[in-house]
């Protein structure tokens, strides 16, 4: 399972958060860590005025930034479970065909291995690329992901996969945190 607290701040945004996976049967390796992450966003609607006359149904969402591993006891920084993780890279971007119900997506995250001489060089690149169909607040995709190690040669991981996500938000309102808004009084 994944944890995560987050928040943004203008173009950039922040998250905690703690993963551990664990097989189904509760037999053999699991993997945990907790990370910090920041990443700057760029939304060509937003941030380039040309775009929504030239592609007005379309929009292109792309966020990039870097992660520190700060709890990592066996958290791999390869495919074929060698090192520790230390830092991570991340870049994503979604591209929508049509209204962000038709998205076209990309996903790049690099780990680096503490246990390394160089442990800013990334060690794995893992990839995404796929295609969502949303609704309200469901999203079904196809994608192709592939895991392999950049120093050495090793183990690849590729596979097909479909997923279904439904997303929820708590807001801070939600939870009787900031500003309440309140009627004025009846007038007498």
């Amino acid at each position: 399972g994944t944890y995560a607290l987050t928040g943004v701040v203008g173009h950039f945004s922040w998250r905690l958060q703690y993963e551990r996976d664990t097989p189904i049967d509760r037999k053999g390796l699991t993997q945990d860590y907790a990370d910090g992450l920041v990443t700057a966003k760029f939304q060509a609607v937003q941030d380039f005025p040309a775009w929504r006359r030239l592609l007005p149904n379309q929009n292109l969402t792309a966020y990039a930034g870097a992660g520190w591993l700060f709890h990592n006891t066996n958290y791999f920084a390869r495919p074929d479970n060698t090192g520790r993780a230390l830092f991570r890279y991340v870049a994503h971007a979604d591209f929508d065909l049509y209204k962000n119900k038709v998205v076209l997506y990309g996903d790049v995250n690099m780990f680096t291995d503490r246990q390394a001489d160089n442990q800013v060089n990334p060690t794995e690149l893992d990839w995404i690329v796929g295609l969502a169909v949303r609704w309200r607040t469901s999203e079904v995709a196809v994608y192709l992901e592939q895991d392999q190690p950049l120093d050495r040669p090793g183990l690849v991981q590729k596979y097909v996969a479909v997923q279904y996500r439904m997303s929820f938000d708590v807001s801070k309102g939600d939870l009787g945190i900031g500003r309440v808004e309140t009627a004025p009084p009846p007038k007498p």
